[in-house]
């Protein structure tokens, strides 16, 4: 039997491969260079599962602040990026990884007709 440590170690690196199949190195690249985990972004905590927006990015932590006005500090490598449904966040990302669709805002080009007068 694994002892509560060993366990949550190995939690950890597969919930790192799962969520951003990144190396440690290519995480932080990214992280440094901007492109994830920005300021207002919404995150969840994978260890115990609190969701909240970034406020403060530092060298390899973030500190993000829930809706109830909590705060919790994370490093880089504990969280995961969430996206709320319906927003304009969900759907970019959406798009993002769908195979041949654009990322391009909606903005009521289509004119649904209704039957109904």
């Amino acid at each position: 039997m694994k002892n509560f440590s060993q366990f949550i170690l190995e939690s950890k690196k597969i919930s790192k491969d799962i969520y951003f199949n990144l190396t440690a190195d290519q995480l932080r690249e990214e992280y440094i260079t901007g492109n994830i985990f920005k300021e207002g972004s919404l995150l969840e905590k994978i260890d115990t599962g609190e969701t909240g927006r970034v406020t403060r990015r530092g060298s390899n932590h973030l500190i993000c602040v829930t809706e109830n006005g909590n705060m919790f500090k994370a490093w880089i490598t504990d969280v995961k990026e969430v996206y709320e449904v319906g927003t304009c966040s969900y759907r970019k990302h959406a798009q993002k990884y769908t195979p041949g669709q654009p990322v391009k805002p909606f903005t009521g080009k289509i004119k649904i007709k209704s039957s109904y007068k």
